[in-house]
C-alpha cells in the first residue's frame, strides 16, 4: 500500500499519496522521494521522477482509485462560507424527495411520476429559446414514435420473462399499464392548447393580454388586387399582479426577502449596499407605516429582434422590463430568471401613439400595486404585500424617450440636462409650461407621474454601462486581446488589466497615464456594489481632476456622457451604489427573444410570438442554510474536479486562478490549486497556494504578491 515518506500515513493508490505530497509538504521543495513499498525503497532527486515510478508501481494492497469526478456545476442556491482550516466550502440544501428501493409504487404513483417528468421536459423545451413553439409539436411527436416502437418491444420481452417466472397476475398488469404510461407520456398534451392550458393552470405560464390601442391601414392582397384596410393596433401586456403572486407564493421568496431586508437595515448606517438602505426608500418607508412594501425598478428599451437590413433600419420592438435589482439578495439579484417581461409592443406604434396611449394599463398596474398589494396565501397564511415602484432605468435615450425629455444628445449643442435643470416639481411645471423643448428640455408631460409618489424629478437613475464602460472609457489597444485573462474573464477581457500589461512601458510622470489612472479610480468607485458616505465626495474631487486634466490635455470641450459622469455622486448619495442601476443585465434578458426571433419566420405578431416563449422553468429561490462540515477531511475518498460553479462564478484549477479569501489591512490572496467533493455531498473544497502580499503599486494600480 503506498504510504509518505514524510508522515508515515497510508494511501489506498499512488494518485492519492502524489496528491497528498503535492498539498501537504510543499513537493516542489524536497530534496529526495522515497518509495516505501515493500523491497523497493528506491530514491529519486524529483517530483517527476518519483510520480512516474509510482503510477508504474504494483503496490501492495493497492485498490482502484474511483474518485475522479466530472466537472461540477453547483446548484445556484448555495452559500460561501470560509473554515477555519482557510478552506472554502459551500452548502447546499436538497429537499427533493426519493423513493426508497424496497417502496411500494402503485400505477397511479408512477403516472404522477411520469406525468411531472413529462411536463418538466416540455417546460424545457418551450424554455429554449432557438426551439420555435411550432416545433415542440414535432418533437413530441418524435418521442412518442421512439417510445412506441422500442417500448412495445421491451414490454413484450420483460412480460414474457416474468411469466415463465410464474409471478403472480396482478404484478403482470401493473407492470404492463406502468410501460403504457410510459410509451405515451404526452397522452394529456397532444396540442398547443392543452399544453398551455396545463402550464397556465399549474401556474407556470401567465398568458399574455393583447390591448387594442387603435388602428391603422394596411395593404393586402386579395384576388390580385390590392385593398386598403383597416387593422388593430395590438400591444402585449403582462399583468404585474399575476406575476408577482406566482412568484411570492412560491417556497421561500418572501422569506428569503424579508430577512434580506432586516439584515440590511441591521447593518451599519456607514454602508449602504442596496437601494432599501437609501434615504429616498426610507423616506417611501416612513409614508407607509406597518405595511409590507416591496420596492421594484422598471427597465425601458428599443432594440431590434432580426432585421437582415441592419441596425438602424426602424424594425424595433420596446420592451419593459421589471426588476426588483438590489432589493434581492446579490446571490439573485442579477439572474435572468428574476428580470419579469411587463410589456412588449412595436416601437413605431410608440411614436405614432405616444407614451399616454403605449403605456396607460401599465401604469394603471402599477398603482394598483402601491393602493391594493397583493394578497399572498404562503404556508395556510394570508398576507397582503404592497409593491412600490422605485425607479425607472434605462440608456439615456430610453429614459428620456420615456420620461418624455429631450431625445437630443449632440455635444456641440447647449446641453439640456434634466439632472441640472430639474429639482424640484414647482421647476418642472413652470417649464413644462414654457413649452419650448430647445430651451427646457421637456418635450412632454412625463405620462409617469400619474403613478402615486413618483415623480420624474426625482427619478436618480444614471447608466454606468453606456456613461461609463461605453462612453468615457476610450478604446484600447491590441494587448488586450493578446493578454492573459485566465479562466475566470476570459469570455469578458475586463480592461481594469491595462496597468499590468503596459504599466512598465510607461514614464511614471505621464500626463495621460494620470488621466488613465483617475478614470480607473472613477470607474472603481462607480462599480462599488457597496459604499461608504465619503466615496460620493471623493468621486465628486476624482471626476472634478479627471475632466480638468481631459480638458488640459486634449484641448476639445467635454461630450455628453463626460458631463453625466458629474451627478454619479449626487446619485450614490440619493440611491447607493449606482451599479445597481446600470443597463448590463436588462440588455442580456433581450437576448433571450432576439434568439427566439432568429429561429423563427413569421412576423405577423411578433410581439405575441415572443411573450410566449417566456421562462416557463421554475423559479423558485431555495431556503439558504449554513452546514457545519467536520475539517477531518479523508483524501483516500474524496473526489476531486477541475472547476466548480457557484453562484454564476466558475471556480477552475486551471490557468493559476486567484481570489480574495480574506480583507483586513490588506488583501488575502490564493491561486486555486484543487477542488474536491467529500463523499455523498454537494459540498466543493477549494484548496489553494497562499500568496503573500506585500503592498499597493498605485503606478501598475495592482497588489504585489508572491508565493
Amino acid at each position: 500500500m503506498p504510504g509518505c515518506f514524510v508522515c508515515s500515513n497510508n494511501f489506498n493508490c499512488p494518485i492519492a499519496l502524489l496528491r497528498h505530497i503535492k498539498l501537504f509538504h510543499c513537493f516542489d521543495k524536497i530534496a529526495e522521494y522515497e518509495c516505501l513499498e515493500v523491497n523497493c525503497h528506491r530514491i529519486y532527486s524529483s517530483f517527476h521522477s518519483f510520480s512516474k515510478h509510482c503510477k508504474g508501481h504494483n503496490f501492495v494492497h493497492q485498490q482502484p482509485l474511483d474518485n475522479i469526478a466530472a466537472p461540477y456545476n453547483v446548484p445556484l442556491n448555495l452559500n460561501l462560507n470560509a473554515n477555519n482550516d482557510n478552506s472554502l466550502s459551500f452548502s447546499v440544501l436538497d429537499d427533493h424527495s426519493e423513493i426508497a428501493d424496497d417502496q411500494e409504487i402503485t400505477v397511479a404513483k408512477f403516472k404522477k411520476i411520469v406525468t411531472g417528468d413529462t411536463i418538466t421536459l416540455m417546460s424545457k423545451w418551450y424554455d429554449e429559446s432557438v426551439v420555435p413553439i411550432n416545433k415542440v409539436q414535432t418533437l413530441i411527436n418524435d418521442v412518442n414514435f421512439f417510445n412506441e416502437n422500442c417500448l412495445q418491444t421491451l414490454k413484450t420481452k420483460v412480460l414474457h420473462s416474468l411469466k415463465n417466472h410464474e409471478n403472480d397476475c396482478n404484478s403482470l398488469i401493473k407492470i404492463s399499464e406502468m410501460f403504457d404510461v410510459v410509451s405515451n407520456p404526452f397522452i394529456n398534451l397532444q396540442s398547443e392548447y392543452k399544453r398551455m392550458q396545463m402550464l397556465e393552470n399549474m401556474g407556470l405560464y401567465i398568458k399574455p393580454i393583447e390591448i387594442t390601442i387603435g388602428s391603422k391601414y394596411k395593404e393586402v392582397m386579395k384576388d390580385g388586387n390590392i385593398l386598403v384596410e383597416t387593422v388593430n393596433v395590438n400591444i402585449c401586456f403582462i399583468s404585474l399582479r399575476s406575476v408577482f403572486k406566482v412568484f411570492f407564493e412560491q417556497p421561500n421568496v418572501l422569506k428569503t426577502i424579508l430577512k434580506y431586508f432586516d439584515d440590511l437595515m441591521s447593518e451599519s448606517e456607514d454602508i449602504i449596499s442596496s437601494y432599501i438602505q437609501s434615504e429616498v426608500w426610507k423616506e417611501k418607508c416612513r409614508n407607509n407605516p406597518g405595511k409590507i412594501v416591496i420596492p421594484f425598478f422598471l427597465y425601458f428599451d428599443e432594440y431590434e429582434t432580426a432585421n437582415p437590413l441592419g441596425s438602424h433600419a426602424g424594425k424595433k420592438i420596446g420592451a419593459v422590463y421589471v426588476s426588483f435589482g438590489s432589493c434581492f439578495p446579490p446571490e439573485f439579484s442579477s439572474c435572468l430568471n428574476y428580470i419579469f417581461l411587463a410589456q412588449l409592443f412595436n416601437a413605431n406604434d410608440k411614436k405614432t401613439f405616444g407614451n399616454k396611449i403605449i403605456f396607460k394599463q401599465l401604469i394603471s398596474e402599477i398603482n394598483y400595486l402601491q393602493s391594493n398589494g397583493i394578497n399572498l396565501k404562503i404556508e395556510n397564511k394570508s398576507i397582503t404585500v404592497f409593491f412600490c415602484l422605485a425607479l425607472i432605468l434605462g440608456d439615456n435615450l430610453g429614459i428620456h424617450s420615456i420620461l418624455g425629455f429631450s431625445e437630443s444628445f449632440m455635444a456641440n449643442f447647449p446641453l439640456i440636462c434634466n439632472n441640472c435643470k430639474l429639482r424640484d416639481e414647482e421647476n418642472y411645471l413652470q417649464d413644462l409650461l414654457t413649452d419650448n423643448v430647445s430651451a427646457t428640455g421637456i418635450r412632454e408631460a412625463c405620462v409617469w407621474n400619474q403613478i402615486n409618489g413618483f415623480h420624474a424629478v426625482y427619478n436618480y437613475s444614471v447608466d454606468l454601462m453606456h456613461d461609463v464602460l461605453e462612453g468615457v472609457c476610450s478604446n484600447l489597444n491590441n494587448r488586450i486581446q493578446c493578454y492573459n485573462y485566465g479562466a475566470l474573464e476570459i469570455q469578458n477581457k475586463p480592461h481594469r488589466h491595462l496597468c499590468v500589461m503596459i504599466g512598465d512601458l510607461v514614464p511614471v510622470d505621464s500626463e495621460i497615464w494620470q488621466l488613465y489612472i483617475l478614470l480607473r479610480k472613477i470607474i472603481e468607485i462607480v462599480a462599488l456594489t457597496s459604499i461608504q458616505p465619503g466615496y460620493a465626495i471623493l468621486l465628486t474631487t476624482l471626476i472634478t481632476e479627471h475632466h480638468q486634466l481631459y480638458l488640459k490635455l486634449f484641448n476639445t470641450n467635454l461630450k455628453p456622457k463626460h458631463h453625466h459622469l458629474l451627478h454619479y455622486p449626487y446619485v450614490m448619495r440619493k440611491v447607493g451604489p449606482v451599479s445597481h442601476l446600470w443597463s448590463m443585465r436588462f440588455e442580456s434578458k433581450h437576448r433571450e427573444s432576439k434568439l427566439t426571433a432568429h429561429s423563427i419566420t413569421s412576423r405577423t405578431n411578433i410581439c405575441l410570438t415572443l411573450r410566449k416563449k417566456i421562462d416557463l422553468s421554475e423559479t423558485i429561490i431555495e431556503n439558504i442554510q449554513l452546514e457545519i462540515t467536520d475539517p477531518v477531511i479523508n483524501f483516500n475518498v474524496v473526489s476531486f474536479v477541475s472547476w466548480v460553479e457557484v453562484k454564476g462564478t466558475r471556480y477552475s484549477t486551471k490557468h493559476n486562478m486567484t481570489i480574495i479569501v480574506d480583507v483586513e489591512d490588506m488583501p488575502t490572496f490564493i491561486t486555486i490549486k484543487y477542488i474536491f467533493f467529500k463523499p455523498q455531498s454537494e459540498i466543493p473544497y477549494l484548496i489553494g497556494q497562499l500568496l503573500n502580499t506585500q503592498h499597493f503599486n498605485e503606478h501598475l494600480q495592482a497588489y504585489e504578491s508572491f508565493s
